[in-house]
């Protein structure tokens, strides 16, 4: 916890809540969680990606026995790192929040020993914020953008993705 936010890890590992405590409301409606999703293409198995796969349900997900390990506690900032393994692959996360002008995000480091065959893993963020619209920076411009739709699912992000309330109350933001 710090000024700004309340995060939350289950046993599992997931991020399973952010509570924004300026907003007073919760970001999450459940966990965020490490997804294996079907990865079958009709065409181009090597880089392609099929919208009916991706309307299908995860495989599964990164779960078990985690390891957790307090690695910073100080007053500027405190970490906690996850370490998993599943379908032969290592998943680390780093959590972190920070004090002062850095406590206005919460910091996520994933680094990933991938080893699966034929499905794609994406982190899936169950935000409480709705709009049917996204904006993406790719490097070069910005680009509002449907969401989850069948013709646009796939969109390369080179920097932040934003989802703001189709409200405008509230929203949040992933920097990469």
């Amino acid at each position: 916890e710090n000024r700004r936010y309340v995060a939350r890890l289950g046993n599992g590992g997931d991020l399973e809540s952010v509570y924004d405590k300026r907003l007073g409301r919760e970001l999450l409606f459940g966990p965020a969680r490490l997804e294996f999703q079907h990865e079958r293409p009709v065409a181009w198995p090597a880089w392609n990606m099929d919208w009916e796969d991706r309307r299908r349900p995860p495989e599964g997900f990164v779960e078990g026995v985690a390891e957790v390990a307090v690695t910073e506690r100080g007053t500027a900032r405190v970490a906690v790192r996850v370490r998993r393994r599943a379908r032969g692959s290592e998943f680390v996360q780093t959590f972190r929040l920070a004090g002062g002008d850095a406590g206005e995000r919460l910091e996520v480091v994933t680094e990933v020993n991938w080893r699966g065959r034929a499905c794609s893993l994406k982190w899936a963020f169950p935000f409480t914020a709705e709009n049917q619209w996204a904006a993406y920076y790719n490097g070069l411009n910005t680009e509002r953008r449907q969401t989850n739709h069948k013709h646009c699912f796939e969109m390369p992000s080179a920097g932040w993705i934003d989802l703001t309330d189709a409200g405008g109350a509230f929203g949040v933001s992933i920097l990469d």
